[in-house]
């Protein structure tokens, strides 16, 4: 019995195995008929052996070969350095964010990425309308004054946003620092710490003064470039950037072309005929020893028996008001403009632009019309002027010299104040000539003193390594000079202020040509800056380039962007996918 089982079980094994072997053959013969089978000895359709419906080496059906499913380019091509029609640019790798996009379709604005197969170099070009870094703004131009500046730096008083960048003024006094401003404490007047364009002003309230960064002075800082931005080569926290050399300025501002000096000043318009006590209107004589040696809180005070010497002054009480804001007068925050007289210094000048006062072909600097205060009120203070024998006018009324004169706004006082480095090696003087009282202060310490109602007196006050010692100055160190002012007879007012060799150590930052590092000014600096096509050139300026408008040989098209979607690849450059 159990020989017959054996010889059933063999049986219908050897059946199994039969019907096995027909049905591969079966399989192979319809592979056959169908043409499935390739060179490659598989039944997939396509000459590798991975079993998948491609030809290329991986085993996904995208037909690329990076073991994905995405479609992208090959990682074999973008990333290997070398430039190939589908792609825009190949720096050598497939990371974004450093000029060429990761999959070499697209080059990212602000960059330059030739030659094939090296790292992307940043490029700025200042007046495209694109801010790059390091540019603060870039308005589309390079004009001065717009707010954005010819090298694409924010302009003091303006605040810049957008690309390309729209400007506007900052409001100094708002409470509110903006755009260039380095402090704003709520009011417009200048000498309080904040100037009246809202930058620091040095403390100066014991001694030597102490410099806040961005006040333009250079004391215990690495730089100061008069803001606190950072970018320009100076940082926000006054220390020299990477990329950037930091000198003292040797520039000055222009005026058509011609260096001017521009310091800051304070007018208070007081009544004359009906003013409360009187200060305004009378004669006398100059006199000396009016005001006490020393300022008190930035301010002269009259000796108690000023009003004897100068019986035009009322009292101490009535002399506290004229360098300080309040009741029964009016406040002009401005300026005065000095004009280099070709001698090495700055003088006023009678002109709004810089016109010296001419009389039968004899010119003259400073003023004898000088009249600060006449766009203010100044109703039943309007008079004639008359000019003075000092300038050829023989006390003669303003009209026999100038066509269509008009009455003037008389009684007022001016308060002006520069900041210098003392520098014994460069003496400094101020000179005056002019009317009525005058007081100079050097280091809050009465250095000219010209006191009382007269006519035209002059002064001068040197500062060297002599007069040091009596206004306790020490080199390198930092120190006021105040002009206080009156005019107080309303029949003439002359003004003329000369300032020579003062020194404010303004730092110009510019940028190191070679470094590597684009700087404010450069459009490039890749290190070597030996030109060629999309590459630095000497001087740090690009040559031709990707982007400047001009088809060059292998750009397939420039309109003047590097921008994707416009017709015209952010490369130049019509990327080719098949």
């Amino acid at each position: 019995m159990a020989g017959m089982n054996n010889i059933i079980y063999s049986i219908i094994a050897r059946g199994m195995w039969i019907l096995l072997l027909a049905g591969v053959v079966a399989a192979c013969e319809k592979a056959v008929e169908s043409g499935a089978v390739d060179s490659d000895g598989d039944t997939d359709g396509d000459s590798d052996t991975n079993g998948d419906t491609d030809s290329d080496t991986d085993s996904d059906a995208d037909g690329d070969s990076d073991g994905d499913s995405d479609g992208d380019l090959p990682p074999g091509l973008c990333g290997d350095g070398i430039l190939t029609p589908d792609e825009a640019c190949d720096d050598g790798d497939t990371d974004d964010g450093d000029g060429c996009a990761g999959n070499c379709r697209s080059m990212d604005a602000g960059y330059s990425c030739q030659p094939p197969g090296e790292p992307c170099s940043p490029i700025a070009r200042c007046g495209d309308g694109l801010p790059s870094l390091p540019e603060h703004c870039d308005d589309g131009d390079r004009d001065n004054g717009d707010g954005c500046s010819g090298d694409c730096r924010v302009e003091i008083g303006w605040q810049c946003s957008g690309a390309p960048s729209t400007c506007t003024p900052t409001v100094c006094g708002n409470s509110n620092i903006e755009g260039t401003e380095s402090c704003d404490d709520g009011n417009g007047i200048p000498f309080d710490g904040c100037s009246a364009a809202c930058q620091q002003e040095p403390d100066c309230g014991s001694g030597q003064c102490v410099s806040a960064c961005g006040d333009g002075f250079v004391i215990d800082e690495q730089c100061d470039d008069g803001n606190r931005i950072d970018g320009d080569g100076c940082s926000s926290t006054c220390e020299k950037e990477e990329g950037f050399d930091c000198v003292p300025e040797d520039d000055c501002e222009r005026m058509d072309g011609e260096c001017v000096l521009r310091v800051s000043a304070v007018f208070r318009d007081f009544a004359t005929s009906t003013d409360a006590f009187g200060d305004f209107e009378g004669g006398g004589n100059m006199v000396t020893g009016l005001v006490e040696p020393l300022l008190a809180d930035g301010k002269p005070v009259l000796v108690d028996n000023g009003n004897s010497l100068c019986p035009t002054i009322a009292s101490p009480a009535s002399f506290a008001r004229w360098y300080t804001d309040g009741d029964g007068r009016e406040t002009l925050v401005s300026s005065l403009t000095l004009y280099d007289n070709g001698d090495g210094a700055f003088v006023n000048r009678w002109g709004p632009d810089g016109e010296q006062w001419c009389v039968d072909a004899v010119c003259y600097d400073g003023t004898p019309a000088f009249f600060p205060v006449d766009g203010l009120t100044g109703e039943g203070d309007r008079r004639a002027a008359t000019i003075p024998t000092e300038y050829g006018g023989n006390w003669l009324p303003e009209s026999d010299f100038v066509d269509g004169a008009v009455l003037h706004n008389f009684g007022y006082t001016s308060e002006v104040l520069y900041w210098f480095r003392y520098d014994p090696a460069v003496p400094s003087s101020l000179r005056f000539l002019g009317d009525d009282d005058l007081w100079v202060f050097v280091n809050g310490q009465l250095a000219l003193d010209l006191g009382c109602v007269h006519v035209p007196a002059a002064g001068e006050v040197a500062i060297d390594a002599q007069t040091a010692d009596d206004f306790e100055l020490e080199p390198g160190g930092v120190y006021p000079i105040a002009v206080f002012h009156a005019e107080r007879n309303p029949t003439g007012s002359s003004f003329q202020l000369t300032l020579e060799g003062f020194n404010t150590s303004r730092s110009l930052c510019l940028p190191l040509c070679g470094d590597g590092i684009v700087g404010l000014g450069e459009e490039c600096d890749d290190g070597i800056n030996d030109g060629g096509y999309g590459e630095c050139d000497a001087g740090c300026v690009l040559g031709a380039y990707c982007g400047d408008g001009i088809e060059q040989p292998g750009e397939d098209c420039d309109d003047g962007n590097n921008v994707d979607g416009d017709g015209c690849g952010s490369a130049c450059r019509n990327v080719s996918i098949e």
